[in-house]
């Protein structure tokens, strides 16, 4: 008879480095992307907005209580979701990886601070509105229903635990509604928020009383906020999506260069002519505004690249995504809160710390190159 077969080879042992390889891929890297945008950017552009929104309102921020008891509650929340991500207790989705017990302690904490900003802007005195005002008001509004909508998932999860109803979004739909919250959390939240914090702080920068309203700005304000919610099907490119969803998101990402576009060039004439007679610390602040601005304007560019279908082919879904995410995160939108940082903080203003700002800024440029 015929010799028996061999038997089959044994898997690789689990070795350590394959934990620890195992461990990056799946725990840490999605950890270190919750804790950068909502441990760092989102809670750091809600404070800035507790800042501002009292000063251009001319009024006291509306129920602070309130407003300190969210700020805590989306602390905890976020702290508490990102602790669970390192445990293990991740969604999978990017940008949402938290588990659902910490999305329900950042919705509560939401919604308190939308409640304390909202009713401060929408005070009832015959003045008219800064672009500030608009941006930051919209932000807050879009952060709230973005959170809602892009955990729709997770509340069909728990309609299956509690009352054995089937998951309506899964696979596919899941895949689509992670694409518009990734889009929307970037675009209409941090863009919208930080621009809004630019069209705050560059006045004050230059000496001027404050941001008039132009037909610029409002351009920025209605393209921006339209066009980057449907670019999110842009990430989908070449998946199982239909071709026309592939389409629209092409399309829009072609849309969000106008309103990027204007919002740049309606700050830059704004300050232009004043940058000379600046003290140097706000020189400072006003450099990182720009720094800003230029990977702003840069985004919706690589965005697009990513779209089309003759170069998303080659550059979707690899590490050109993390890399616009770093320009994103790191780049515009943190430039933009650091320069708010330097110009409110009072220990800022000695020689050696406006040294340390000039080593802030050219370090940060030089890594953000290589």
């Amino acid at each position: 008879p015929p010799p028996p077969p061999p038997p089959p080879p044994r898997p690789p042992p689990y070795t350590c480095r394959r934990q620890r390889q195992m461990c990056i891929r799946d725990r840490l890297r999605p950890a270190a992307i919750h804790f950068l945008l909502y441990g760092w950017l989102t809670l750091g552009l809600i404070g800035a907005m507790y800042y501002a929104v009292p000063r251009l309102a001319g009024a006291k921020l509306t129920d602070p209580l309130v407003a300190r008891f969210g700020f805590i509650l989306m602390s905890v929340g976020y702290a508490l979701g990102g602790i669970g991500i390192l445990f293990g207790q991740s969604e999978g989705i990017r940008y949402l990886e938290a588990p659902a017990w910490a999305d329900m302690i950042v919705l509560a904490g939401m919604v308190a601070m939308a409640h304390s900003l909202a009713r401060t802007i929408a005070r009832r005195d015959n003045r008219e509105r800064s672009p500030a005002e608009w941006f930051m008001l919209a932000s807050i509004l879009w952060l709230v229903g973005l959170h809602f909508i892009g955990n729709l998932t997770m509340l069909s999860l728990l309609a299956t635990i509690f009352w054995n109803q089937p998951p309506v979004l899964h696979g596919l739909n899941s895949a689509v509604l992670a694409g518009f919250y990734r889009a929307g959390i970037i675009g209409m939240w941090a863009a919208t928020a930080g621009v809004g914090l630019v069209y705050f702080l560059v006045p004050r920068l230059v000496g001027l009383d404050r941001f008039k309203a132009t037909r610029m700005s409002v351009v920025g304000f209605w393209g921006l906020g339209i066009a980057w919610a449907f670019t999110g099907s842009a990430d989908l490119t070449y998946t199982a999506i239909p071709d026309w969803l592939e389409t629209i998101g092409i399309m829009f990402s072609m849309a969000l260069l106008l309103p990027v576009a204007t919002i740049v060039v309606d700050v830059v004439t704004a300050a232009r002519g004043h940058a000379d007679e600046l003290p140097p610390k706000n020189r400072v602040s006003l450099n990182l505004v720009y720094l800003g601005l230029g990977l702003f304007a840069a985004l919706p560019l690589l965005n697009l690249i990513q779209a089309l279908r003759a170069s998303g082919g080659i550059v979707g879904f690899t590490d050109w995504v993390y890399g616009v995410e770093v320009l994103a995160i790191l780049g515009a939108f943190s430039s933009w809160l650091f320069a708010y940082v330097y110009h409110v903080a009072p220990p800022m203003v000695t020689k050696d710390a406006l040294r340390i700002q000039k080593w802030h800024l050219w370090l940060t440029i030089e890594g953000l190159a290589i």
